[in-house]
Order: structure tokens, then sequence, then C-alpha cells
């Protein structure tokens, strides 16, 4: 048979008898690290997750697409996602995809337009437009600071106090705007750089 077994730590000194060390004493947490920026501790750290590349070369519409009206301009939505399936939205850049929409039954997918017949699927012209983000302006930045450098020609209306904005793939939320300078609530993560460019995104990016 096999019975539990005790281990009992105990301690002393020249002038103090043995004694056991208690459990509570064993283990300690300790944070480790300073910030640059304020001298306080950093540890736990926090870090943000960003989407990797688009993974996708080619896609079409579900089902849930059933129809577009002959004549009248129909939409549809492309989410993007990496290789994790986690959506890419923050990259503020147009992924430049290419939408071909081609007629597969009747006349389209004959190739006739009223008498003229192009023995052809009949290809449809497409337009990409972003979903709820915008160009901002060309900024300077310094890693670690709130401050951002705004070229003078941004129009500073378009944002406002808990927009968000993307500078370099990274997710950033304003604290306050003004002709020449963007405030952010965390400071800029990425490396001291000039002239990069900056978007406005839609809030669910959070």
């Amino acid at each position: 048979s096999e019975d539990e077994a005790y281990v009992i730590l105990e301690w002393s000194t020249g002038t103090r008898a043995f004694e056991a060390v208690p459990s509570s004493v064993f283990f300690y947490r300790r944070n480790i690290g300073t910030s640059s920026i304020t001298g306080d501790s950093i540890s736990p750290f926090s870090i943000q997750i960003l989407p990797g590349p688009v993974d996708v070369t080619s896609a079409k519409l579900d089902s849930r697409v059933q129809s577009c009206t002959a004549l009248s301009n129909c939409s549809f939505t492309i989410q993007a996602k990496d290789s994790g399936g986690n959506n890419v939205f923050n990259c503020g850049e147009d992924p430049t995809f290419n939408v071909t929409i081609v007629g597969i039954g009747g006349w389209a997918g004959d190739g006739r337009v009223n008498e003229a017949n192009f023995l052809s699927p009949i290809a449809i012209p497409t337009s990409i437009t972003p979903n709820e983000w915008a160009f901002f302006d060309h900024v300077d930045v310094v890693h670690g600071s709130t401050s951002v450098q705004l070229s003078g020609g941004a129009l500073t209306t378009m944002l406002s106090e808990d927009d968000v904005v993307i500078m370099e793939k990274e997710l950033y939320t304003v604290g306050k705007v003004n002709s020449t300078t963007l405030v952010l609530t965390t400071p800029y993560l990425d490396n001291t750089a000039k002239g990069i460019s900056c978007y406005k995104a839609s809030k669910t990016c959070r």
C-alpha cells in the first residue's frame, strides 16, 4: 500500500531554535521591468495580438446572397481573415481584392445582351470601397509618446475623442486632437518615424 508522505522544512539561527517554515513564504510575487516612460513596474505585461496577413486567394458569394435585380446596384461585404480565422480589419489599407461577377444562367450565362450574343458569360463591372475607414493624415510619431504630430493639412474634424485610429497596423484611441497634434490615450508602440500613414477606423475594430 502507499501512504501520503509529509515534509516539514525548518530553519534556525545561532540564537533561534528550529521552527517550521510556513508554506506562505515558499513562493512570492515580484514584478519585473520598469517603464521607460513613467519608471513604474510594467509587470505583468500587457500585449496586443494583431491578425496575420489575409489568407485567401479567391472567394464567392454564399447562399445568403440570393439575387440582384436587373439594372440595379447591388453590394456585399468581404470580410478578410488570416490563417487562424481572425478578422483582418486593422491594416488601414486597401486590400486590393479582385472581384469578378460573371453570369451563370439565362442570357447572362449565355453571353447575350438583347440581340447581341457574345458567346461567353457576361461579366459585370465592379468597384471596391472601404468600409468604415478613411485616410486621415501623414504623421510623425515617437516611440513611447502619446503625442502624434500632424502635417498641418489634416481635416481634424474627422476625429474626436474616443475615435479609433490605425498607425503601422496597430490600433489607438484618440484622447484629444487639434490643428497640430493628435493625443493618444496610450503610448505609441512602434518605432519612431516621420510621415507614416494614419487612418480613422471604425470603433468596432477594438
